[in-house]
């Protein structure tokens, strides 16, 4: 919920009849942390969804959905299970729908050990803290690139999306890690209209268009400029912009312009 505060009071401000909920899903944040690998896939995680918004609505009530990372991911899968219940998807560098490849066997274990280490130091100036800084402020903006110096508010932000990721639990880590693994979306059968947005400097940027090129008949693509996988946190006015755009007009496409020149010139 943290990496989407900033962007959901833009958004707000963009679509003030709007009503936005965030969620921290299960194992993360303020939510419900249970035990056991059985207790954590995407599966769960649409399940949970649906569940809040029939909850604080109506049974069945349409929206919009919107996610980042894993929330990406999840999005994506809730659209294809239940197209009835959303209106349209914003897929924000989410991994790749095939499932997560190439990555060393021994990543997990590392980053536990990296997240436990992390909790017993008590400030950011300790070694593993200021290294999980360091990479937040290096992921979501333009610092790495650029070589400026992080701001103030920049490094203040930072330290309060790895204190975040610290609060979410180990298994929630570790069995949601191995759930991006094993996952397999067809996404040539996407119906719902969706924005698939993408960093250029993000790792995941290949998959992310391959992806969009998998339902290309029903996606848009809006990718940032030396962003990496933090888009959310990296540019949050400008992501709430695009979101803004494609819930009022949804997809653009070169045929789709085309179409709408023919319609305009027809009326002169």
């Amino acid at each position: 919920m943290e990496t989407f505060e900033p962007c959901a009071a833009q958004l707000l401000k963009l679509r003030p009849q709007a009503t936005i909920l965030l969620l921290d899903c299960r194992g993360a944040g303020q939510s419900d942390k249970p035990s056991g690998a059985s207790s954590y896939s995407i599966e769960l995680l649409v399940e949970d969804t649906l569940l809040l918004v029939d909850r604080l609505f109506s049974p069945g009530q349409r929206f919009a959905m919107v996610g980042h990372s894993m929330g990406g991911l999840t999005s994506l899968a809730l659209a294809l299970s239940h197209p009835e219940r959303v209106t349209h998807v914003v897929a924000v560098a989410p991994p790749p729908s095939t499932g997560i490849k190439n990555v060393p066997a021994a990543y997990v274990e590392e980053t536990l050990r990296e997240r436990q280490a992390a909790r017993a130091e008590s400030d950011d100036s300790s070694p593993v803290r200021r290294r999980m800084l360091e990479e937040a402020l290096f992921m979501n903006n333009k610092t790495g690139l650029g070589g400026r110096q992080a701001s103030p508010e920049e490094v203040a932000a930072a330290s309060r999306r790895v204190q975040a990721g610290l609060v979410s639990s180990d298994e929630h880590f570790e069995h949601l890690w191995s759930a991006m693994e094993r996952i397999r979306l067809d996404l040539r059968k996407m119906a719902t209209p969706t924005l698939m947005v993408a960093g250029s400097a993000d790792s995941v940027l290949r998959a992310n268009l391959e992806d969009y090129k998998a339902m290309h008949r029903s996606a848009t693509l809006h990718v940032f400029s030396g962003i990496g996988h933090d888009v959310p946190t990296a540019v949050p006015r400008p992501l709430a912009e695009a979101v803004a755009d494609f819930l009022e007009h949804g997809l653009a496409s070169a045929q789709q312009l085309y179409r709408a020149m023919e319609r305009h010139r027809s009326k002169l």
